[in-house]
């Protein structure tokens, strides 16, 4: 065994427990009743999207391997491989949209709390949805043809790049309205606005590590466009190890939220108790 079939079954290996991940996350965070409907819709749709691009991943290998006898996406495993590599492009598109409609969700919640339990809202999820499954099956035509593919690839690059701007910008607002809204808005409105600022505060981490890797692949897949790159590089095993940062992301996403969530949900464990104990010693004192 050499180097790149140790390197190919140890992605294998993070695929299946990136699968794992994902479908912990869908149970633990996506469910979670904590979160509005339509944060979970996203959330969902976000974790779909990371599964579809490793089962796609595998698929479109194995179709080289059983084929042509190598995991490799050779030219000759072009014609076979096209419908999986289809869908995984059309899924790297997906997520990146969805990750702008979570923060344009979160900042939502902030700005206008009590805007997202209005009806309205019912109608708008369903119309951006849509456009998002739209605008990844051109984005997924058109990385695929010589003509139009540096665009495409420009215009990803650039959209994951506002998004990571944006959340930071998304972090900050969140301190500075949930500093600025303390007894000036309702019970009800202020509850939306601190469960936005807990939520967007277990999401920095998980978003920003996330985006950084998305930033570095369609950086790398760009600059491999141009001929001087493309013609002095392994082209097949250039792209296993592009495929490689897009399954670490898929892996770690759901873990830097998950561990996020725990931790601030034993904190809030450990306060709550802390007040038990503090009124059991008023009680006894008075007793």
């Amino acid at each position: 065994m050499n180097f790149w079939d140790l390197f190919f079954s140890l992605e294998v290996l993070l695929c299946l427990f990136g699968f794992c991940s994902q479908i912990a996350f869908i149970k633990i965070v996506a469910f979670r009743t904590g979160i509005s409907i339509y944060g979970r819709i996203n959330l969902f749709f976000l974790s779909l999207g990371y599964i579809t691009i490793m089962l796609s991943f595998l698929m479109f290998s194995s179709m080289c391997l059983i084929n042509f006898g190598t995991y490799l996406e050779v030219l000759e495993c072009d014609d076979a491989k096209q419908t999986f590599l289809w869908i995984h492009r059309f899924s790297e598109f997906h997520v990146v949209g969805f990750h702008s409609m979570i923060n344009n969700d979160r900042r939502i919640f902030l700005l206008k709390p009590g805007l997202g339990s209005l009806n309205h809202r019912k109608y708008i999820s369903p119309v951006l949805i849509f456009l998002n499954v739209i605008f990844s099956g051109i984005y997924a035509t058109a990385v695929g043809d010589p003509s139009t593919r540096v665009f495409a690839n420009i215009t990803i690059f650039f959209i994951n790049n506002l998004n990571m701007i944006f959340e930071v910008k998304l972090y900050r607002l969140s301190m500075r309205v949930f500093t600025q809204t303390r007894g000036t808005i309702s019970l009800a409105q202020r509850y939306e606005v601190t469960l936005s600022f807990k939520m967007i505060k277990c999401f920095l981490p998980a978003m920003t590590t996330s985006l950084i890797l998305k930033t570095l692949t369609f950086g790398m897949y760009l600059a491999h466009t141009f001929p001087s790159v493309y013609e002095n590089i392994d082209v097949p095993k250039f792209y296993l190890v592009l495929n490689t940062l897009w399954n670490i992301d898929c892996s770690m996403f759901p873990w830097f939220f998950i561990v996020q969530l725990s931790a601030k949900r034993v904190k809030e464990n450990i306060q709550r108790q802390s007040q038990i104990e503090y009124f059991q010693s008023l009680k006894n004192a008075w007793m």
